[in-house]
Parts: structure tokens; C-alpha cells; sequence
């Protein structure tokens, strides 16, 4: 028989379901509680992954479109100084062939008298014949032969050049506008693709319309984030001057100065005596010391100089316009120096002194005369004068361009510009028509009056029309660079701010007809269904949307870990589109822009405003006898 439970543990049965009664509905309670929180806070996440998505997007496209205009720009410059190239090698030919014309000036001034005198005027015209037969094998014909090559090379592929970088001036602009309209894009479809049923909020339409403003050159006088420059606007002269500036930088060593140096140390030179300081003369008479300091150096050097260079032509006061010009000379430089002191010292001390110096260098002649007595020194001159102090051997130049340099132009420029040849200032005489006669002048004298012979002049020229060897070169072109600005609201660019929202009921149902209960959602469907009990049905959400804004920025850093990247003088680089250093990243939201998305974008500014009125409606009605308000 099967054995029975005592009646005790019988009367015991069913005792736990007061326990799970009473505990159901907290268990219940629990469950909607958690699916709730959860829900609402993956839908925030959803969101805000949304925002940083789309923010990030933009940024990413805006510094894909810098790096282009980087790229772009680079491309133009190389193009430039391939310019400047081609202008530079048909200077050295003019260069070389005009060897011929200054080494017969030299026979003519030098040799030919020379050897008239020695055969009793026998021999001057077979020796200068044979003379002008070498110069010309050697320097005329190839020269004139080069120089033919070159201005044709040079004439196409400047004009080839310049409308390449016409193609890319436009292609950058082309490519910003589109890069514009396509963050836009990204920015919508990445939203919708990131959170289901989310939209931009209107937080988010204004900042972009802020951002696109001051990141696109749309707002006339406001200076946006990207500029483009045009050479029609003399208020880009700026502009240009930076792009003329990194050009020149950026020039090859055959473009910035080519060249060499031929020391002449040829016994007895190079002459340095070098009598002074410790090692001057002096003597002893008592407690006085009379010296004497004697400084004396001569040396010649046989050099070459010359360079290519990027100037501004015609209307300077716009600096949109330029030319390519190049020049050569090759001289034979002197430098002379000269200096005598003498002096009385007694008691430890200079009691009388003189001091006079003279030099010539650089194509200046310069002096001095210091007299000094008990400690006080009187200037009787100091003098620096122009004056010729090189012979020149060869004059070369060439330029393309629309406008073409003149005379001015180039004579009062740097002694530095064009490679070091200013210094050389008689070889860069040519005679205007464009010839290749060397700078000198005629001069018959008394003896050889049947030749007509040359004198160096001290000139400074450059032929306006042979040596042009392009006329359709306009300049730099249109380009786009970035403005280094302040960002006084945080919303300018390059910052930019997205603001997403979804409204709570697209968390919970998609197809249940809704009503209005307060500022919340509720259904009003008479079935009850799971989405129906979780529905959130009181003023928990502001405005019943969840809001998520992200902020992202478009940033210059040119990496330092390689040295591949790092810049030779090792000093840091702000930003600029000549360089493809762009990059794009997610900053945290400042106070400011957390409380202006609030107020605006979920409605709580209007909130505010209206409580502020109510108040002030309210204070308005209240009794001003405070006795009536006691019974």
C-alpha cells in the first residue's frame, strides 16, 4: 500500500504561492522597468552612434577635399618651377653664345693692340681672325644652336604647363563644391542608415547651414575657412604672394642657382698680408708704445652665376600678375682690401690712434677714416659707392610671359635674386635691341682709329623682346588655399556639429495610432499588446524625442615619427592645402554647444520662455494687500 503524508504536511500544501503573489508584481514591475531602461538606452546609443557617424563623415570628406587642393596645389607648383626650368635653360644658351661677342671685345681692347705693336702692324687681323673663328666654332654657333632648341622647348611647354594648371585650378574648384554637396548627402543617408526612423533635428540643419557658410567661400566679405584666390582680384595679392613664395621654395638647384666658383690662386695671388693686432709693428720709447697694423688682400675669382626666378609684373599694386624670367653671367670678380692704422698707447691705454680702410667687393667700392684721441673717436667719412669690380665674360637672360619685364625691373632687385648675378652687373648688359653685343661702348682712339673699340660700362639690362621665349604665359593661376581663423562660436568650421533625434514612439511601435497625453505619446488601440504595456506613458522625454548631437574637426598635423615627413629646419607647420597633412576626428561637445542643442533642439529654450511668462503672469494676479490672503 502506498504510504500517506502526515496530515501535518498535508495542511502545509500551497503556502508558497503567497510569496509568489505577493513578490509577481514587483518581479513584473522589474521586467518592464528593465526592458524599458534598456530600450531607451539602446535606442540612445543608436542615436548618438548616428551623430558621431555622421559628424565624423563630413570632417572625413572635408579633409579628403584639403588634401586634393594639397595635391592639386603641389601639382601646380611642380608644374611652375618646370616653367621656370625651361626659361632657365634658354637663358644659359643666350649665355653661352655671348662668350663669342665678350672675348672679342677683349681681343679688340687687349690683343689686337698687342700684337699690332709687337709685328709693326703686320699681324693684328690674322690673329683676330683666328680668334673670332675659335670664339665663334666654340660658343656662337653651338650657342645659337641651343638657343633655337630651348625657346621652342620653352614656348610649348610653358603654354602646355600653364593650361595644365588651368585644369587644375578648376578641377580643385570643381571638386569642393562636390565634396560640399556630398557631406551633405553622407550626412543625411548616414543618419537614417545608423538609426532607423531618426532625423536631423533642426539644431542640426542650422549648424550644418553655419558650418557650410563659413567652410565654403559663399557669404560675400566674410572670410571663410577656404579661400580661393583669383588673379582678376587685387585684393588676393596676399594670396598670390604666398603662392609665388612657395614656389619659389620650392625650385630645383638648377632653378635657384647654377653656377660654380674657380679660385684663381695662381702665383703671386692670392696676395694676403696681415700685420695687425697681435702681430703688428711696434716700438718701445719708455713708458710709450707707437705701432703700426697693416692689412693688404687681392684675389680674383673666375665665376659663374645664375638662377630662374618668379616675379611680379606690370600693376604691382595687384600681385596677380607674374612672369618667369631667368638670368646668366659669368664674370671674373676681383676683391681688393686695404687697411693702415697707427697709434700711441701709454699706460695700459690708447693715448692716439688712426685708422683708415679701402675695399672693393660685390661690385661696391667702400672707405673709411677713423681718428681717435683720449678715448674720443671723430668720423672723418665712412663712404659705400657702386663700382664696377668684375669683368664680364658672358651675359645671359630669357623670360615668358604676357607682360614682359623691363629695364627697371631688374635693375634695382637683391644682389641675391637670380642665382647671385646682380653682383655681376656689367655681364648682365645687354644692349636693348636684343642683340647679342656685349655692354660696352664704342670708343675710337687716337692710334687704331680704323676699329671701332669697346669700353666696359657699368649697366644693368635685360632685353624686352629677342629674349622673351613665351608671350601666352599669364601667371599663376586660380588656386585655393585654408585660412587660419578663430572660432568664437564652436560651430564655424573646421568644426562641425551634427543633432539627431527620433521621436520616442518609433522606439516602442511603428504602427499604432497615437494620441497626444501631455508632451508624451500614448496608443489609443483597445487590444493589448506587449508594445502597448512597455509604451512610455508620461512626460519622461523632452519634447518625446531622444537627441544625440557629436562634434568632429578637420585638423592639420604633419607627422614627426618619420623622418621622411618632418621638415628639414624642424619648426612646426600650421595649416595650409600645400601640404596633404589633413585629417579628421571627433571632439568632445563643449558646455556651450550641449546647452544651445537642449534649449533648441528638444524645445527647452521655448519651455523656459513660457514658464518665465506664467511666472511673471502668475506674480501679476497675486493680491498686493498681503492681509487678504488670511481668512
Amino acid at each position: 500500500m502506498p504510504s500517506r503524508l502526515p496530515r501535518l504536511a498535508l495542511s502545509q500544501r500551497g503556502q508558497t504561492m503567497i510569496f509568489v503573489v505577493l513578490f509577481l508584481a514587483a518581479v513584473c514591475l522589474s521586467l518592464v522597468f528593465l526592458y524599458k531602461a534598456g530600450k531607451v538606452t539602446s535606442e540612445k546609443m543608436q542615436v548618438q552612434n548616428a551623430a558621431d557617424a555622421a559628424a565624423y563623415s563630413v570632417s572625413v570628406v572635408e579633409a579628403r577635399d584639403l588634401n586634393f587642393m594639397a595635391y592639386t596645389n603641389r601639382a601646380m607648383v611642380a608644374n611652375e618651377v618646370a616653367i621656370g626650368q625651361l626659361v632657365g635653360m634658354a637663358s644659359w644658351a643666350t649665355h653661352w653664345t655671348s662668350f663669342e661677342s665678350y672675348l672679342m671685345a677683349y681681343e679688340r681692347l687687349f690683343i689686337y693692340p698687342l700684337v699690332m705693336g709687337a709685328s709693326l702692324g703686320t699681324s693684328g687681323d690674322a690673329v683676330e681672325n683666328v680668334f673670332k673663328t675659335a670664339t665663334n666654332l666654340i660658343f656662337k654657333v653651338p650657342g645659337d644652336l641651343f638657343y633655337k632648341v630651348f625657346k621652342v622647348a620653352a614656348n610649348i611647354g610653358a603654354s602646355v604647363l600653364h593650361n595644365i594648371n588651368k585644369v587644375y585650378s578648376y578641377g580643385q574648384t570643381g571638386y569642393h563644391f562636390a565634396s560640399v554637396l556630398y557631406s551633405l548627402s553622407a550626412y543625411i543617408d548616414l543618419v537614417e542608415d545608423n538609426a532607423p526612423d531618426a532625423k536631423i533635428s533642426d539644431f542640426g540643419i542650422l549648424s550644418m547651414i553655419a558650418h557650410t557658410l563659413t567652410y565654403v567661400e559663399l557669404l560675400p566679405g566674410y572670410e571663410s575657412f577656404v579661400k580661393t584666390y583669383k588673379p582678376t582680384k587685387a585684393e588676393h595679392a596676399a594670396g598670390f604672394e604666398r603662392f609665388a613664395a612657395v614656389v619659389n621654395g620650392s625650385k630645383d638647384e638648377f632653378s635657384r642657382k647654377r653656377g660654380w666658383t674657380l679660385p684663381l690662386d695662381i702665383p703671386p695671388l692670392p696676395i694676403d698680408i696681415d700685420f695687425s693686432g697681435p702681430d703688428r709693428f711696434s716700438l718701445e720709447i719708455g713708458p710709450f708704445e707707437v705701432w703700426l697694423e697693416l692689412v693688404f688682400k687681392l684675389s680674383f675669382d673666375l665665376e659663374k652665376t645664375g638662377a630662374s626666378e618668379l616675379r611680379y609684373v606690370g600693376d604691382t599694386a595687384t600681385g596677380t600678375e607674374f612672369n618667369w624670367s631667368a638670368a646668366d653671367a659669368t664674370s671674373l670678380l676681383a676683391e681688393v682690401f686695404f687697411r693702415i692704422a697707427a697709434g700711441l698707447d701709454a699706460f695700459g691705454g690708447t693715448v692716439a690712434s688712426g685708422d683708415f680702410s679701402l675695399g672693393f667687393a660685390d661690385g661696391e667700392a667702400s672707405g673709411a677714416l677713423i681718428l681717435s684721441a683720449l678715448g674720443i673717436d671723430v668720423e672723418i667719412f665712412d663712404l659705400t659707392l657702386p663700382f664696377p669690380t668684375s669683368a664680364p665674360f658672358s651675359s645671359g637672360a630669357a623670360q615668358a610671359g604676357k607682360t614682359k619685364l623691363n629695364h627697371a625691373d631688374l635693375y634695382g632687385v637683391d644682389k641675391e635674386s637670380y642665382g647671385g648675378t646682380p653682383k655681376h652687373s656689367q655681364a648682365w648688359g645687354m644692349d636693348p635691341t636684343g642683340t647679342a653685343a656685349p655692354p660696352f661702348v664704342g670708343w675710337r682712339g687716337p692710334v687704331w682709329s680704323h676699329y671701332a673699340y669697346q669700353v666696359p660700362t657699368v649697366i644693368a639690362t635685360m632685353p624686352t623682346t629677342e629674349r622673351r621665349v613665351n608671350t601666352s604665359y599669364k601667371g599663376l593661376p586660380m588656386y585655393s588655399d585654408s585660412v587660419i581663423k578663430e572660432n568664437p562660436w564652436g560651430f564655424e568650421a573646421p568644426y562641425f556639429l551634427a543633432g539627431v533625434v527620433k521621436d520616442d514612439v518609433d522606439i516602442y511601435s511603428d504602427n499604432a495610432p497615437l494620441k497626444t497625453v501631455g508632451s508624451c505619446q500614448d496608443t489609443v488601440d483597445t487590444k493589448m499588446r506587449i508594445e502597448d504595456i512597455f509604451h512610455l506613458n508620461d512626460s519622461c522625454i523632452a519634447d518625446g524625442e531622444i537627441a544625440a548631437i557629436a562634434k568632429s574637426e578637420v585638423y592639420f598635423s604633419r607627422p614627426a615619427d618619420l623622418a621622411y615627413f618632418t621638415r628639414a629646419d624642424g619648426k612646426e607647420e600650421y595649416g595650409n592645402a600645400f601640404n596633404p597633412y589633413w585629417q579628421a576626428r571627433l571632439v568632445e561637445t563643449t558646455n556651450a554647444d550641449r546647452t544651445f542643442s537642449v534649449g533648441l533642439q528638444q524645445k527647452q529654450a521655448f519651455g523656459v520662455i513660457a514658464g518665465i511668462a506664467d511666472l511673471i503672469s502668475t506674480l501679476e494676479s497675486v493680491p498686493t494687500d498681503i492681509m487678504s490672503w488670511f481668512p
